[in-house]
């Protein structure tokens, strides 16, 4: 099987609060202003996108061995910035891998894919970079399609299975298992992933028909068939992202309350309450902003592909799984469905369940506030009392003292 084109994509992503740094440490990366694509609606920008490229640092990373290596920014969506860096392999690099046993190419696409950690070594995300969970994709283009297709040049269920199964060696060389959850993306691409601990990380895609050769002005073709999976990434890494400053935040109230449970002396309370109070504005504020930050992500996450799916089914027309015999249960995209599910509801509970606790928190706070109030007030009153009866001792003393002067004087 002749490659024709091959690259490794890198998905990032981070939230619009970073986007200068982005910018910047890209422009330094690359040495490169970066390029500016975009369009504009009635005088307005519609969305925004950058393309650097250049001359990596080679002293680590060896980047130079790539053909070239690209880095597109996207603003598209509200609050997050994605970032996608395409390393198009060397004629070297892809005559390296054809050439070599499949049980050692896995060792050449993985030390490729390493490289793309460099990139985002030094720049904001929230994605993972040790090895085993990178977000990194294996793209593969024959220089032939295959023969999977009918005569209405649909793809053939039957043509499909044969395929996979006459091909398995030639696939597992680019990393690719026959033998994993798969999905044939828009009838073109096949994707699954490198390893089955962590869907999210590297997968292997390979395309079926061989389109013709060409790139748009900002990014290749290819790379645009290719956005349903990073739209797949986005949602994940941010769920997983929010879920874990949730958990973290859980802590803490957490731990607010055990110490309001643990109570203290009669004489230290009031200074007690005092810095409980303090403290638990201080998380007040913090859960305020992630909460209003979480609610407004999960809702623009939610009204875009994947969650909202009216064409997931001409997204994944042949469903693999369903005719390759001894296949896994569920395709690669209904395990991304299954889990992004699981990641939802996990963010509302949690939501749930902290900003009920802090309204707990809340009310006990707000409870001895009012009992110092009422004890202040009760203090005072007595203090007055106390006072009142003084006067009015003073006052009958001074009356007395009048008194006697007038007899005596009189």
């Amino acid at each position: 099987m002749e490659i024709d084109t091959a690259a490794l994509i890198r998905y990032d992503l981070c939230h619009d609060s970073k986007s200068d740094l982005l910018m910047s440490s890209l422009q330094r990366l690359y040495n490169d202003e970066g390029t500016q694509f975009g369009e504009s609606v009635l005088g307005g920008q519609q969305w925004e996108r950058y393309r650097f490229e250049g001359e990596l640092p080679t002293s680590d990373n060896g980047f130079s061995t790539f053909e070239s290596v690209k880095t597109f920014i996207s603003f598209e969506t509200r609050h997050l910035i994605d970032t996608v860096t395409v390393a198009e392999l060397s004629e070297g690099q892809v005559e390296e891998i054809e050439e070599e046993e499949p049980s050692r190419t896995h060792y050449v696409i993985d030390d490729l894919a390493e490289q793309l950690t460099g990139v985002a070594q030094r720049i904001p995300t929230v994605a993972p970079t040790d090895f085993n969970r990178q977000t990194v994709q294996f793209y593969v283009e024959p220089a032939e399609s295959q023969p999977v297709t009918g005569d209405d040049g649909e793809v053939s269920e039957e043509l499909l299975a044969q395929f996979l199964e006459e091909n398995r060696e030639e696939l597992n060389k680019i990393h690719y298992g026959v033998d994993h959850p798969q999905s044939l993306l828009n009838g073109e691409d096949l994707v699954t992933s490198q390893g089955t601990a962590f869907p999210w990380g590297k997968l292997t895609v390979f395309n079926l028909t061989s389109p013709p050769d060409s790139e748009a002005d900002l990014e290749p073709i290819w790379l645009r068939r290719l956005r349903p999976l990073h739209e797949y990434l986005r949602t994940y890494l941010w769920f997983n992202h929010r879920v874990s400053l949730l958990a973290e935040l859980d802590r803490e109230t957490h731990g607010i309350e055990g110490l309001m449970r643990n109570g203290s002396s009669e004489s230290s309370q009031f200074q007690e309450m005092l810095e409980i109070e303090s403290e638990l504005d201080d998380i007040r504020e913090t859960w305020t902003n992630r909460y209003t930050k979480t609610v407004d992500e999960v809702a623009d996450l939610e009204s875009r592909p994947p969650l909202r799916r009216p064409h997931r089914q001409q997204l994944e027309p042949v469903k693999i799984d369903e005719i390759t015999q001894g296949a896994p249960v569920n395709s690669h995209l209904d395990i991304y469905d299954q889990q992004l599910a699981t990641l939802s509801e996990q963010i509302s509970s949690d939501l749930e369940r902290i900003g009920s606790k802090l309204d707990e928190v809340s009310n006990y706070i707000q409870d001895k506030i009012n009992v110092r109030a009422t004890t202040a007030t009760l203090r005072q009153q007595r203090a007055t009392n106390y006072l009142t009866i003084v006067i009015l001792v003073l006052t009958a003393v001074t009356v007395a003292i009048a008194a006697v002067e007038l007899f005596w004087v009189g």
